[in-house]
């Protein structure tokens, strides 16, 4: 990897197993021992963006998923009216929350 005179420099502690994880890593890759941790944080970050991608796509979706279960409720609800029944109506925002947080839970479980 070639010098950047404006890269700042950073001097941290290891514990021995790990530098010895990252010496051998480096050795396969042909990496400096400098390029093996700065990809390896790098790759850390750009997880941990995809997840937040993840759970944002995610939430946008399960909104969708909730106003149609709303709107196919308040068709329910008509058909109802018309058919002299009574019914429920559309998820409280408590409802609402319950079922976002039963469903990140559910995705949360499957990543593991």
């Amino acid at each position: 990897m070639p010098r950047k005179d404006n890269v700042p420099h950073l001097r941290l502690r290891l514990e021995p197993a790990l530098l010895a994880r990252l010496e051998k890593s480096r050795a396969k890759t042909g990496r400096t021992l400098t390029g093996e941790i700065a990809d390896r944080l790098e790759n850390s970050f750009r997880k941990q963006d995809n997840e937040d991608l993840i759970e944002t796509a995610m939430r946008r979706v399960m909104g969708a998923i909730i106003e149609v279960v709303n709107v196919e409720r308040e068709r329910a609800a008509e058909d109802a009216d018309l058919l002299g029944v009574g019914w429920a109506g559309e998820l409280s925002p408590e409802q609402r929350r319950n079922v976002e947080k039963f469903i990140l839970d559910q995705l949360r479980k499957g990543k593991k």
